[in-house]
């Protein structure tokens, strides 16, 4: 398995497996920063083709009493995938071809099941005033949440740290990118795509 590991949080603390409470914290009152959603998205690659399937968002908020306090959430959605004709039109894996009418059908769909995606990780941090630059920096320690494949939720302090999945095609024998992985210590959560579905989609372009 091929592993490119991308950390998802710019924040530095050592990972640590004691646990205390699974429960994610309640974000009722808090205030969604402004400005702030990433799609969770990766180039994935078979047949001929590439692929971009996206599988959620992140969202950061900020505490209504602690207004140093924040969390970051990783949602999910059932994944979106879309289709680069890479090898027909030789563009680099990091290029999107696709149609004004396809880009905006995709939006479409994403806004549609972005209303129905549910928190799988949380990271909660703290920031004060440096007194002498008057910078924000980081205080206290990191806790996270992740909710484990089979539903359960886990709690360390540290980072959730994401990198692509790959997995072995059994047609090939290669390792071929087919999403995301988001680790707490040895715990994980894995979005990816089913290979079906984009040999549905490539018959879907002819």
């Amino acid at each position: 398995m091929v592993k490119y590991l991308i950390s998802v949080f710019v924040l530095c603390t050592s990972l640590a497996g004691t646990q205390s409470s699974n429960s994610p914290p309640n974000l009722e009152g808090w205030k969604l920063v402004e400005s702030h959603e990433t799609n969770l998205e990766a180039k994935v690659q078979a047949g001929g083709l590439v692929y971009t399937a996206y599988f959620g968002y992140v969202e950061d908020y900020q505490g209504p009493g602690t207004p140093g306090e924040f969390v970051r959430v990783i949602k999910r959605y059932v994944p979106v995938i879309l289709v680069v004709e890479d090898d027909q039109q030789k563009q680099t894996l990091q290029t999107e071809v696709v149609s004004n009418y396809s880009r905006k059908a995709s939006q479409d769909v994403l806004s549609k099941v972005h209303t129905k995606a549910d928190a799988v990780g949380y990271t909660r941090w703290h920031v004060t005033k440096d007194s002498r630059t008057g910078e924000d920096i980081r205080t206290g320690a990191v806790e996270s949440w992740l909710r484990i494949q089979n539903g359960d939720w886990v709690y360390a302090e540290g980072i959730i740290e994401k990198e692509l999945y790959s997995e072995i095609a059994s047609d090939s024998k290669k390792a071929i990118l087919v999403g995301v992985k988001f680790s707490l210590g040895n715990k994980y959560h894995i979005m990816r795509v089913d290979r079906a579905d984009m040999v549905a989609k490539k018959e879907d372009k002819k």
